[in-house]
């Protein structure tokens, strides 16, 4: 499966052998970040600095929602076991 996002904030999931799309579902804001990928779910960061963690398959599934608390419009990165998110004012860091 492949997960990709428009700036809408409108996410859709394909197989990725066929193209064929399995859900397409809208998101909570506009999406300008990249997505990322780890562990076999899709974190998908909105510019209201909602972070929706996406199962991929079949079924439109969010396993985790969580917000920083204001907005967000850069690509969050892993390193170290651990998740940065850069605001518009702060940079956080989450152990997970």
């Amino acid at each position: 499966y492949f997960v990709v996002v428009a700036d809408n904030g409108v996410a859709s999931c394909f197989v990725a052998k066929t193209g064929e799309r399995l859900w397409m579902e809208r998101l909570k804001g506009g999406h300008s970040a990249s997505l990322l990928k780890a562990n076999g779910l899709v974190y998908l960061l909105s510019d209201r600095g909602i972070m929706s963690v996406v199962k991929p398959g079949p079924e439109f599934k969010v396993v985790a929602e969580n917000e920083v608390g204001e907005d967000t419009f850069a690509t969050p990165a892993f390193s170290g076991g651990r998740l940065f998110v850069r605001g518009v004012r702060h940079l956080f860091c989450i152990k997970g």
